[in-house]
């Protein structure tokens, strides 16, 4: 119980104040099995927040009448093989989106901006394509390929990345909060599908997944990447077993 109360106050501490620190995971001389030693007496809170995680996902189901915990289609041809690459792939793309820029340096946010280029293609597809058919793809990715070059240029000059970054650390507090919240808008629009009077659920089902998205970005912080990563592997396990379960 006293392990877990440090924990929890460690967290709450850092999400009130966020601090643009160097995660241990990059610190010089810092060993891994040390890190990981650190990261695992965290298990405590990690169980929390996976609870909370669990609840959200109940209540949106409850709040929603959809069968959220279902993350398969069930017209998939290879179940399995989706459940499994859904596993390693979706925590990994999730964590570059929103979190793997938290600590900034010129390739994190090259990638970054490419990525998020990719999310406006893609929620502009449709319309896109209406206007050039089936030549939609050859403009598109050319185009693509072309903005992410001139931008990763202009990011790679000193005098624009300097600007970038201080303002990314005077900022740090709001830039924190700000992806934890487009993280639990995008949580529940991949989660479900909205009508009209359920939108006043929305703040209800915002708050988990800004939670998580606090906690997520904590671990980014405070041990790395890959061990946000990790935890968020772990809080999608349960899906995926549970999917798993009905499988067999």
């Amino acid at each position: 119980m006293k392990t877990f109360r440090m924990r929890f106050a460690d967290f709450t501490a850092f999400t009130r104040q966020p601090r643009y620190l160097l995660p241990l995971d990059e610190t010089p001389g810092q060993r891994t099995t040390a890190t990981a030693s650190l990261f695992l007496a965290e298990y405590p809170l990690f169980l929390t927040v996976s609870a909370l995680s669990i609840g959200s996902l109940l209540l949106t189901s409850h709040l929603t009448g959809q069968d959220v915990l279902r993350l398969l289609n069930p017209s998939s041809r290879f179940p399995l093989t989706v459940l499994i690459v859904a596993g390693l792939v979706a925590p990994v793309l999730s964590e570059t989106l929103f979190r793997f820029m938290l600590r900034l340096t010129p390739a994190r946010l090259e990638v970054a901006v490419a990525l998020l280029l990719l999310v406006l293609i893609d929620l502009s597809y449709k319309g896109i394509k209406a206007v050039l058919n089936e030549q939609a793809v050859f403009w598109v990715v050319p185009v693509w390929i072309v903005v992410v070059w001139q931008l990763s240029r202009c990011i790679r000059r000193p005098a624009v990345y300097t600007q970038i970054e201080r303002f990314w650390q005077v900022n740090f507090r709001w830039v924190f909060y700000g992806l934890a919240l487009v993280y639990a808008l995008f949580r529940v629009d991949n989660t479900v599908s909205l009508t009209d009077w359920q939108v006043l659920w929305l703040p209800v089902l915002l708050l988990p997944g800004w939670l998580i998205g606090l906690y997520l970005g904590y671990v980014r912080m405070k041990y790395g990447f890959w061990f946000a990563v990790a935890v968020h592997a772990l809080m999608m396990s349960l899906s995926i077993g549970l999917e798993i379960i009905r499988l067999l």
